[in-house]
């Protein structure tokens, strides 16, 4: 489910399939590592999302798009100006 969804994100971008999968490698080992074994799907969410502004900027605001849920333009554009402001 976390790959289709990088997937998506990562639609039409230079972004290889090997990269979403260590993402997603990595993913799996933070839960597994967990003390509770299992890691809230928030917290999952906030992990994908710094994966993806590491490595596509574009697919990071595709995700987060559909992840934070905007409810207009204006939260978009803080979003894209938050981006750019911690480069």
């Amino acid at each position: 489910k976390i790959l289709n969804g990088l997937l998506k994100a990562c639609e039409k971008r230079p972004v290889s399939l090997t990269q979403l999968e260590k993402i997603v490698d990595r993913v799996e080992q933070r839960v597994q590592e967990s003390p509770d074994r299992e890691l809230e799907s928030v917290t999952i969410g906030k992990i994908l999302l710094s994966e993806l502004r590491r490595l596509d900027k574009v697919a990071y605001l595709r995700f987060a798009s559909v992840y934070l849920e905007f409810e207009d333009v204006g939260e978009f554009m803080t979003e894209i100006n938050q981006l750019f402001e911690k480069k």
